[in-house]
């Protein structure tokens, strides 16, 4: 995609345009068809930061300055256009520095969990059909595994042998599902139980039920965590450990309850006579 991309961002005006449009699948053609997910996308437009911010509204700014400076020394005053341009600029590097700041600590905290599924038995016309059909897909399997839709994003299938590959990515924040093999035990399960088989059909609007195989889960941790694994794993087991606590304070209080009924009915029994 280098020349189509180079292309299109002349005619754009705009290389972050031009990725937009090349990864949309417009009209099901391959050409706009990057296959970048949105981690990708997210951290391209970061860029934005230098190329539209620091070549375009700082020079901005700055012709603006020094056309209100110069109307003001001929004596013609202070120009409200020239003003209010100004204020937007300002208003508009602004917005745009902090947006930037807040994707790039999200990206930096962010770890994503790499789902794989390979799924045959389909026909040539379920295989097509099946490569744009995503959002029910993604309705489907949000239920099954138990996390919220907007966390999970799934790439276009890929032809395999026979069947698709679909690669799904769940993107976890530092404080939730630690557990991350708890995703692939959950597929299998309902790989085994024809579950998975069923959602894969509904969603993809299948004229029969596929076949699933080969299914794995892969962690991918996030930049901060790379930098403080002892800080992750400390983290993790402080978890671990509160978890067995309140295991074992439930149980003592199961216990505790117990004991008190049994020595309240032997107690009752024990009574002296002239307390009866």
């Amino acid at each position: 995609h280098s020349y189509v991309l180079l292309l299109m961002s002349l005619f754009t005006g705009s290389a972050f345009a031009a990725v937009a449009l090349l990864n949309s699948f417009m009209f099901k053609l391959e050409v706009f068809d990057m296959g970048l997910s949105q981690k990708q996308l997210k951290g391209f437009n970061t860029r934005r930061l230098y190329s539209i911010v620091f070549l375009e509204n700082v020079p901005q700014i700055c012709l603006q300055v020094l056309f209100l400076w110069n109307s003001i020394s001929v004596g013609l005053g202070v120009d409200i256009i020239a003003v209010s341009s100004i204020a937007f600029s300002i208003i508009s590097v602004f917005v745009s520095i902090l947006s930037v700041a807040m994707e790039k600590t999200i990206n930096f905290h962010q770890s994503f969990v790499i789902l794989s599924i390979e799924i045959t038995g389909m026909d040539a016309r379920g295989m097509t059909q099946s490569r744009t059909r995503c959002a029910a897909l993604l309705r489907e399997l949000s239920q099954l595994i138990g996390v919220p839709k907007r966390t999970m994003e799934i790439f276009k299938p890929m032809p395999i042998s026979r069947g698709l590959k679909v690669i799904i990515h769940l993107y976890l924040t530092s404080n939730e599902h630690t557990d991350y093999m708890n995703f692939g035990a959950i597929l299998n399960d309902a790989k085994h139980d024809g579950e998975l088989a069923r959602v894969f059909e509904t969603g993809w609007e299948l004229s029969q039920t596929p076949n699933i195989r080969n299914i794995t889960c892969e962690k991918m941790d996030s930049k901060h965590s790379k930098r403080n694994p002892s800080a992750t794993a400390g983290n993790e087991t402080l978890e671990m450990i509160t978890q067995q606590i309140e295991t074992q304070e439930i149980v003592i209080d199961e216990g505790a309850d117990a004991g008190l009924s049994n020595s309240g009915v032997d107690g009752e029994e024990a009574l002296p006579d002239e307390i009866h």
